[in-house]
């Protein structure tokens, strides 16, 4: 996904999300979706919970799993 549609989409994420809402993110590339934005600051990994989700995709369509929290 392009950069610019990245940034879009956090941006909506974060103006309907609260505080502490996670975020779900399946994707084919190894780097977090918030790195090459401006929204970094708001999405922070949930390292744990997401190593074990990739680990036990079952589908194994996407390289990562992530969880995100929202932070404003």
């Amino acid at each position: 996904m392009p950069v610019p549609v990245q940034d879009k989409l956090l941006k909506e994420i974060l103006r309907t999300r609260r505080d502490g809402g996670v975020v779900l993110v399946r994707s084919v590339e190894d780097q977090c979706i918030a790195e090459n934005t401006s929204m970094q600051k708001h999405f922070q990994l949930i390292k744990e919970e997401s190593d074990l989700a990739s680990e036990q995709a079952l589908s194994r369509q996407y390289r990562r799993v992530n969880f995100y929290c929202v932070v404003h």
